[in-house]
């Protein structure tokens, strides 16, 4: 949870820094939540918030001015760092080690998500546990998936025989 004096907002602009928007201000934020990314339509957002205020998260979709915010599914967990595909009916994400959809074991899921039917499946279990992450945070692996821009292709980290890798998988077949 976040604490008053360590506020966040998700601020929107033109490239020339007219148009600034509050997409998300921190009234939202310091109920918990992480993780903005832009979806492919390029006019609105995705995230994770705890919305409710009891820090379960879910994903959620806001237009780059704030306006239409709500949450994508009504009871699917949000986690880890979701990207929608560009057929809307799909998510990505992954989860860190500590989250409910964590397997316990050092490894994690990543999450492909079918909104329309409310499912979730692992397309990928990877190992991101390392004894130095529990030494210092910041180097923990997160899997980050990625969709490539042909949109059948996913990048995303593990750690794998004891260092750091980048992963290339074929996703096509999953999108049915």
């Amino acid at each position: 949870m976040l604490s008053n004096d360590m506020l966040f907002w998700v601020v929107t602009m033109k490239p020339d820094g007219s148009d600034i928007y509050v997409a998300v201000g921190p009234e939202e934020w310091l109920k918990g939540g992480h993780h903005t990314t832009w979806q492919p339509d390029g006019k609105r957002l995705s995230m994770n918030l705890a919305v409710d205020g009891n820090g379960r998260m879910y994903f959620m979709e806001v237009d780059y001015n704030g306006e239409n915010y709500r949450k994508i599914h009504d009871t699917l967990i949000g986690s880890g760092h979701p990207t929608v595909h560009p057929d809307g009916r799909h998510i990505l994400t992954d989860t860190y080690e500590w989250e409910s959809v964590a397997f316990g074991d050092g490894t994690v899921p990543l999450r492909f998500i079918d909104i329309q039917n409310g499912t979730d499946k692992t397309a990928v279990r990877i190992n991101i546990g390392n004894d130095a992450a529990k030494i210092n945070g910041a180097l923990r692996v997160d899997p980050h998936p990625a969709w490539a821009p042909d949109y059948r292709h996913v990048a995303f980290n593990g750690f794998v025989n004891g260092t750091r890798h980048v992963f290339v998988a074929y996703f096509e077949g999953l999108l049915v």
